[in-house]
């Protein structure tokens, strides 16, 4: 490729191309060369072993015009020049600090050469991909960026089941089975009752998508490894994954299909990535290699966050493989990173209620024994006085939903009337309808000791579920933590029972506020329900 000034962009001596990257296929145009001149002394300092020849080749920087706007102006060459937002400078060294990413981006491709491939995903966009699995964080959250990755990788564990699946927390593929059993693509599949109901649905009214639009990446994802698990059932090993634009795409090589727990795929993988703007595109001569030496190569399309969440997974999974399992490579898979895949499931409500707690302070996201929830609605989570009066003005309405509500003391039991067998009490087992029907629990013998009480005296949301067949069934409560799960019956308390049954109408949960008076009783506030209800 060659430099092409009259479609340039420049941004403080740097030169970029119409979608602000340094090196681009759709523009066919290269500025390496040209801007290496402008931080010459910089690369020469920090990489002295490396030849000049040589940082022509490295990472170029992409998406670099982000946060900057036509000045509307040229330079003397013809080419449009870009400012930057937040001081409208062309020359701010602050936003436009390119020699400082270069230095960053080529330390980057040095430590994570075959080990890490970044996903280069926004906050934005890892608090959506937080959404598609139902742990919904207000965009807005003051949540540290770390602990927003920790709770993004703690959702796909909890999704792929990776702790009762790897109790050792390390994966020796060499130590289980070989996958010789049904179908893989049989195998992968995952699912809830809830799930069944919105796809029978959507065919029913003839829908093509029956799940809202934050769902769908984590949706696509388990189709996409549907997908490659009957790839590898028709015979492929091989998989280009990639967007309709065409603007990324994944190379992925399964290696082989191991057994663990009970009869569930592993499957082991090499993954490499290209993007529009990779100079050095190993995926690219991987696939024209694949093609060329006649291998059938599956073809999967995928959206960048999809594949971004693909990332996610194979980098938090490469680094559980033990250290001796070395399988060998194929032409172009040197950088490749080596993980593996495991079926992806509904996460359980009770790992997103863990996973939306403790969220840190709404405002400013500090986290630590300071942080309260709010004293009046529970809905949120506080520092201090001072950020709470800062978010006051847009929380207000929420909170203020309590206030005049009316309070009613409820007989409840951590049993059912249903259950109630002479010569004690028999066994149960609860089935939420969007937990994955792969995890349903052994049945429980019934307790017969009080839950602990770990609210004190606060008020907190419950979710409180009708029978789906009964008028007259118990009504089940449980908080967030599943810290205890009460039942309201209706032969212990005929009249909290049919104010109940009124505030359901036609739907079969509700959310209630609460406050835990005694060992066998609540006093619920039946008349507020929050503005939004929780997803849990």
């Amino acid at each position: 490729m060659s430099e092409q000034p009259s479609n340039a962009n420049i941004a403080n001596g740097f030169k970029f191309c119409a979608h602000g990257g340094e090196y681009c296929h759709k523009c066919l145009c290269d500025y390496r060369k040209s801007n290496n001149t402008k931080i010459g002394k910089q690369l020469s300092q920090e990489f002295p072993g490396l030849s000049t020849e040589q940082l022509w080749g490295r990472p170029p920087l992409d998406d670099a015009l982000k946060d900057a706007s036509d000045a509307g102006t040229k330079d003397e060459e013809g080419n449009n020049v870009y400012r930057c937002k937040s001081h409208e400078a062309v020359d701010c060294n602050e936003c436009f600090d390119w020699g400082g990413l270069v230095l960053k981006n080529i330390k980057s491709i040095f430590a994570n050469y075959g080990k890490k491939i970044p996903t280069e995903a926004t906050r934005e966009e890892k608090l959506q991909m937080l959404a598609s699995m139902g742990v919904e964080l207000p965009l807005t959250t003051g949540l540290p960026e770390e602990d927003v990755d920790k709770k993004l990788r703690s959702a796909v564990d909890s999704a792929q089941y990776f702790f009762t699946l790897v109790p050792s927390k390390t994966l020796d593929p060499k130590s289980s089975p070989i996958w010789k059993r049904k179908l893989l693509r049989s195998a992968v599949a995952r699912g809830s009752i809830e799930e069944t109901r919105q796809e029978a649905f959507a065919q029913a009214t003839l829908r093509q998508a029956p799940f809202p639009e934050h769902e769908r990446v984590f949706m696509e994802l388990r189709d996409t490894i549907s997908g490659i698990a009957h790839g590898v059932d028709e015979g492929h090993k091989h998989f280009l994954i990639q967007d309709k634009d065409q603007d990324s795409a994944l190379g992925l090589r399964v290696v082989e299909v191991r057994k663990v727990g009970d009869g569930v795929p592993v499957f082991v993988v090499l993954c490499g990535r290209g993007t529009r703007n990779s100079a050095l595109n190993h995926v690219l001569d991987w696939t024209i290699n694949a093609f060329g030496s006649r291998k059938r190569v599956g073809q999967i399309t995928a959206s960048v966050q999809e594949q971004n969440l693909l990332l996610t997974l194979l980098n938090l999974n490469s680094k559980r493989l033990v250290s001796h399992y070395k399988p060998v490579r194929g032409p172009f898979e040197q950088s490749f990173i080596l993980s593996f895949i495991l079926p992806l499931g509904p996460i359980s409500q009770q790992d997103i209620g863990r996973l939306m707690r403790s969220s840190g302070c709404f405002v400013c996201g500090k986290k630590g024994d300071v942080v309260r929830e709010c004293s009046g609605c529970a809905l949120v989570e506080y520092c201090g006085r001072g950020c709470q009066r800062a978010d006051w003005k847009e929380h207000k309405d929420a909170c203020q939903l309590l206030s005049g509500g009316t309070w009613y003391t409820t007989k409840v039991d951590f049993e059912t009337t249903l259950r109630r067998a002479p010569g004690g009490p028999g066994y149960t087992n609860t089935i939420n309808v969007r937990d994955s029907l792969h995890a349903v629990p052994s049945p429980e013998r019934a307790s017969s000791s009080a839950p602990p009480n770990i609210h004190g005296d606060r008020p907190f949301l419950v979710k409180m579920q009708r029978p789906l067949n009964s008028h007259i069934g118990p009504i089940m409560i449980y908080d967030r933590e599943r810290s205890f799960t009460f039942f309201l019956n209706h032969e212990d308390d005929a009249d909290s029972y049919r104010k109940a049954q009124m505030e359901f109408g036609l739907e079969v949960r509700i959310y209630r506020w609460v406050k835990r008076t005694a060992d066998s009783e609540l006093s619920i506030c039946f008349d507020r329900q929050p503005p939004k209800p929780p997803v849990w």
